[in-house]
């Protein structure tokens, strides 16, 4: 049977999602405590990648595994998992239902913040320059990016993809009591695109780049004079959207 698992996590421990030979990830860890409760190696698929240090507050995976007792599972997996993992639910899906291929909508917020908080350090970007961004100019950067439909010019160097076309579906900037977040919305996102658009945004409030500029990015798929992939641990996936939940 194939269950979808709803799941939260904080990245500051873990080097991604996605496992590979340098440290632990967070697949690493649910995989860990899925052998632990069901005693045999339960793979599992996520709806993405997510880079080391990034967080996500609503991300999916599936597993296929023997009927479960949800409530069992749920109490039993989040005691065996690392702290900083939480599994929400656990949803039983058709056998056809895949984690990555049929998220139609995902959602990210980068916070940033102005003011120096050691408590939340590792769930926010400190800007420490004090010049602040112009959020006039902030606001035209998320219609700018509302327009775009192709990405290659905020992508990372090497990302592995036939195309790098993605359909924006809302992007703002909003003021919030000490800081800024930027929300972003979309069908797909490549590899450090959020990132590297929140860097390109604040440097286009900080007038390091033209409106012209920015959006030559966007319509060549060349790089931006000045490239900026913002700290990872200012990011989180908030929301993935399936045509079947």
């Amino acid at each position: 049977m194939r269950y979808f698992l709803k799941l939260q996590y904080i990245g500051t421990h873990f080097q991604g999602w996605q496992s590979q030979p340098n440290g632990i990830t967070i697949q690493d860890d649910i995989e860990r405590a899925l052998k632990i409760y069901f005693k045999v190696d339960v793979p599992i698929t996520g709806c993405g990648r997510t880079d080391s240090g990034v967080h996500a507050s609503g991300y999916y995976a599936h597993i296929d595994v023997e009927q479960v007792d949800k409530k069992d599972f749920i109490k039993k997996i989040n005691f065996i998992l690392h702290q900083d993992i939480v599994i929400n639910s656990i949803i039983k899906v058709s056998e056809k239902a895949h984690a990555r291929f049929d998220a139609f909508y995902r959602a990210y917020c980068y916070r940033l913040r102005f003011d120096k908080i050691p408590f939340r350090r590792h769930l926010h970007y400190h800007f420490p320059y004090s010049k602040k961004p112009s959020i006039k100019l902030l606001h035209r950067s998320a219609e700018l990016i509302k327009d775009g439909s192709d990405f290659e010019g905020f992508s990372k160097v090497g990302s592995d993809v036939n195309h790098y076309r993605c359909e924006i579906y809302d992007c703002s900037w909003v003021e919030v009591d000490g800081g800024l977040e930027f929300h972003i919305s979309a069908n797909r996102f490549l590899r450090g695109m959020v990132r590297l658009l929140v860097g390109a945004s604040i440097n286009l409030g900080l007038e390091k780049l033209s409106v012209q500029e920015f959006w030559a990015v966007l319509e060549t798929g060349q790089k931006p004079k000045i490239s900026w992939s913002v700290p990872a641990h200012g990011l989180s996936l908030t929301e993935v959207k399936y045509p079947f939940l």
